[in-house]
Protein backbone atom coordinates (compact mmCIF):
# COMPACT_ATOMS: atom_id res chain seq x y z
CA UNK A 1 0.00 0.00 0.00
CA UNK A 2 2.73 2.43 0.99
CA UNK A 3 4.83 1.16 -1.97
CA UNK A 4 1.60 2.20 -4.44
CA UNK A 5 0.99 5.56 -2.47
CA UNK A 6 4.85 6.76 -3.33
CA UNK A 7 4.14 5.62 -6.98
CA UNK A 8 1.32 7.63 -6.97
CA UNK A 9 3.06 10.48 -5.79
CA UNK A 10 6.01 10.73 -8.01
CA UNK A 11 8.26 9.60 -4.65
CA UNK A 12 10.10 6.31 -5.06
CA UNK A 13 13.17 7.90 -4.79
CA UNK A 14 12.51 8.50 -1.17
CA UNK A 15 12.24 4.35 -1.11
CA UNK A 16 15.08 3.50 -3.84
CA UNK A 17 17.70 5.92 -3.84
CA UNK A 18 18.54 8.62 -6.14
CA UNK A 19 18.24 6.52 -8.78
CA UNK A 20 14.67 6.73 -9.06
CA UNK A 21 14.57 10.35 -9.62
CA UNK A 22 13.44 10.53 -13.58
CA UNK A 23 10.89 8.22 -12.56
CA UNK A 24 9.82 9.94 -10.41
CA UNK A 25 9.75 13.58 -12.88
CA UNK A 26 7.83 11.79 -15.00
CA UNK A 27 5.33 10.13 -12.71
CA UNK A 28 4.90 13.61 -11.57
CA UNK A 29 4.13 14.67 -14.86
CA UNK A 30 0.54 12.47 -14.73
CA UNK A 31 -0.82 15.31 -12.33
CA UNK A 32 -2.15 12.71 -10.29
CA UNK A 33 -1.78 14.94 -7.15
CA UNK A 34 -3.26 17.85 -8.95
CA UNK A 35 -6.04 15.86 -9.98
CA UNK A 36 -6.53 14.35 -6.60
CA UNK A 37 -6.42 18.34 -4.92
CA UNK A 38 -9.46 19.07 -7.36
CA UNK A 39 -11.27 16.02 -6.48
CA UNK A 40 -10.77 16.48 -2.65
CA UNK A 41 -12.55 20.16 -3.32
CA UNK A 42 -14.96 19.17 -5.17
CA UNK A 43 -16.07 16.15 -3.40
CA UNK A 44 -19.65 16.13 -1.27
CA UNK A 45 -19.01 16.10 2.94
CA UNK A 46 -20.64 12.67 3.17
CA UNK A 47 -18.18 11.16 0.90
CA UNK A 48 -14.81 12.88 2.08
CA UNK A 49 -16.08 11.87 5.67
CA UNK A 50 -16.07 8.36 4.28
CA UNK A 51 -12.54 8.83 2.85
CA UNK A 52 -11.07 10.41 6.07
CA UNK A 53 -12.35 7.73 8.29
CA UNK A 54 -10.48 4.97 5.89
CA UNK A 55 -7.33 7.32 6.26
CA UNK A 56 -7.76 7.36 9.92
CA UNK A 57 -7.87 3.60 10.21
CA UNK A 58 -4.53 3.30 7.91
CA UNK A 59 -2.90 5.81 9.85
CA UNK A 60 -4.11 4.19 13.49
CA UNK A 61 -2.54 0.96 12.18
CA UNK A 62 0.74 2.26 11.20
CA UNK A 63 1.19 4.26 14.44
CA UNK A 64 0.44 0.26 16.35
CA UNK A 65 2.67 -1.65 13.81
CA UNK A 66 6.60 -1.00 13.38
CA UNK A 67 8.95 -2.76 11.47
CA UNK A 68 8.46 -6.10 10.24
CA UNK A 69 4.81 -5.84 11.91
CA UNK A 70 4.55 -3.13 9.34
CA UNK A 71 5.07 -5.03 6.24
CA UNK A 72 7.56 -6.89 4.06
CA UNK A 73 8.76 -3.36 2.65
CA UNK A 74 9.80 -2.21 5.58
CA UNK A 75 11.79 -4.88 6.62
CA UNK A 76 13.93 -5.33 3.39
CA UNK A 77 14.44 -2.08 2.82
CA UNK A 78 15.33 -1.26 6.29
CA UNK A 79 12.68 1.29 6.87
CA UNK A 80 11.55 2.02 10.63
CA UNK A 81 8.12 4.05 9.30
CA UNK A 82 5.97 5.24 6.65
CA UNK A 83 7.50 8.39 7.27
CA UNK A 84 4.18 10.23 6.69
CA UNK A 85 0.58 10.07 7.70
CA UNK A 86 -2.15 8.40 4.81
CA UNK A 87 -4.63 11.20 3.69
CA UNK A 88 -7.39 11.74 1.33
CA UNK A 89 -5.06 12.87 -1.43
CA UNK A 90 -3.28 9.16 -0.96
CA UNK A 91 -6.46 7.48 -1.66
CA UNK A 92 -7.14 9.78 -5.01
CA UNK A 93 -4.04 9.01 -6.69
CA UNK A 94 -3.76 5.43 -5.57
CA UNK A 95 -7.36 4.93 -7.62
CA UNK A 96 -6.13 7.40 -10.01
CA UNK A 97 -2.89 5.35 -11.23
CA UNK A 98 -4.70 1.82 -10.62
CA UNK A 99 -7.39 2.93 -13.12
CA UNK A 100 -4.79 4.16 -15.56
CA UNK A 101 -2.74 0.60 -15.07
CA UNK A 102 -6.16 -1.12 -15.72
CA UNK A 103 -6.99 0.63 -19.07
CA UNK A 104 -3.52 0.49 -20.29
CA UNK A 105 -3.79 -3.11 -19.92
CA UNK A 106 -6.15 -2.99 -22.82
CA UNK A 107 -3.89 -0.96 -25.11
Amino acid sequence: MDFWRHISSGRLSEMFGSSQVDTDRYLRTRGWTRVAQQEIQEMNAEMKAYLEVYADGVNAYLAEHQGSALSLEYTVLKFLNPGSKYSLQNLITNYELRITNYFNSFL
